[in-house]
């Protein structure tokens, strides 16, 4: 099989040719993604939402009283891990700070909160 023409330059102009006729198909491309990007993105928002009030129905004050501790767990761990891991990764470190400077740094601050009395 030849790869060059005869002008001696084949890879090239195959080349040329491909990506002049994909910066045509793109267009044709285009509407169908669109298309199905917004068919999954619908069928998959509030999945895991409808997937955890199935879960765990508890819709009134009532029958969140009939929660089990593990119940509470479960989605205190579905909420860290898969909702608001950032949040929650924040609000761990800024409360593991606070009870380190209390160890460390109160006796300390307690000393001389009484020596300014």
């Amino acid at each position: 099989m030849a790869t060059t023409l005869s002008n001696g330059r084949g890879i090239v102009n195959e080349l040329s040719f491909f990506l002049q006729m994909i910066s045509h198909q793109w267009k044709l491309l285009l509407l169908p993604s669109a298309i199905a990007y917004l068919c999954l993105v619908s069928s998959l928002r509030y999945k895991r939402m409808k997937d955890m009030h199935q879960r765990f129905p508890y819709h009134t004050r009532e029958s969140l009283s009939k929660m089990t501790v593990d119940e509470a767990f479960a989605i205190h761990n579905y909420l860290v891990k898969l909702e608001f891991p950032t949040v929650f990764n924040a609000a761990t470190s800024f409360a593991l700070f606070k009870v380190h400077c209390n160890l460390f740094f109160g006796p300390v601050f307690r000393v001389n909160w009484t020596l300014s009395d």
